[in-house]
């Protein structure tokens, strides 16, 4: 059989020369029948970019006293970070701002109600307050758990759910579960529920924080103690790319296609 000229059997398009990867819709023919028969969605390097119908995006800042010199950065690039999205022409963005500091202390984390509307997310950044805490590592994690219990992540196919967090210092233990049970959870939720959730951490490369990184599969982009506003910048214009654009490659019965 001559492969240049089979069909897509996602699309229709004609395939390539090597009869394996389409290049209008991304399928790509499975090379193991583990890879065919997979039951549900896996990441994979990304094969194209793509913008998406709608995010939604949850952006998780660690707002106690020692995350003081972040404070300038942060203020000064999420407003950056959002304008970027709206430019990449994503038609439906909605963000929920979590403030969160150390429970240990008595701090509960704030959870701003959803909003599309950019300036009042650049609104609740820029009157965010750096203070608060006590001792080094901080309770990370169980702000994870309730930005992922309590946001309004979506389940429709177009769209995709990005978490982005802020983290100075390490992270406490999770109280009530381990950090794979918590990384589950974002990476194969319930079915009905919602649709995997990218987790991008901006931190430093702390014992914890690098644990839950690795266990859910994230883009970890290190920040220094001290971050330059270049660096700053160097990071949002990593971030803009990240939340974007970046496509996911999911299997099917004869291969795998990029959504």
């Amino acid at each position: 059989m001559d492969e240049s000229k089979e069909k897509c059997p996602h699309c229709g398009e004609s395939l390539d020369g090597t009869g394996t990867i389409c290049g209008k819709c991304g399928f790509q023919r499975g090379d193991s029948a583990a890879l065919a028969t997979a039951p549900s969605p896996i990441r994979g390097r990304i094969q194209k970019r793509m913008v998406p119908d709608g995010l939604a995006v949850c952006l998780d800042v660690d707002a106690t006293g020692s995350s003081q010199s972040f404070e300038g950065g942060i203020k000064g690039n999420i407003p950056l970070l959002i304008d970027g999205i709206i430019a990449e022409g994503v038609k439906n963005a909605r963000f929920s701002i979590l403030e969160h500091r150390d429970e240990d202390y008595g701090e509960r984390p704030i959870l701003y109600p959803e909003t599309s509307d950019p300036e009042e997310v650049k609104r609740i950044v820029r009157e965010m307050k750096f203070q608060g805490g006590g001792d080094a590592p901080e309770t990370h994690l169980q702000a994870a758990e309730k930005a992922l219990r309590e946001v309004a992540w979506s389940n429709k196919r177009s769209e995709r759910n990005i978490y982005v967090a802020f983290w100075n210092a390490d992270a406490k233990p999770l109280k009530g579960g381990t950090v794979s049970d918590l990384a589950n959870s974002f990476r194969s939720p319930a079915e009905g529920t919602h649709r995997l959730i990218d987790v991008i951490l901006v931190a430093q490369s702390e014992p914890m924080v690098k644990e839950f990184a690795d266990a859910v599969g994230a883009e970890f982009i290190p920040i220094s103690t001290d971050p330059t506003p270049d660096e700053m910048k160097r990071i949002t214009g990593r971030l803009v790319k990240s939340i974007s654009c970046a496509t996911t490659k999911v299997p099917t019965r004869t291969g795998t296609r990029v959504i």
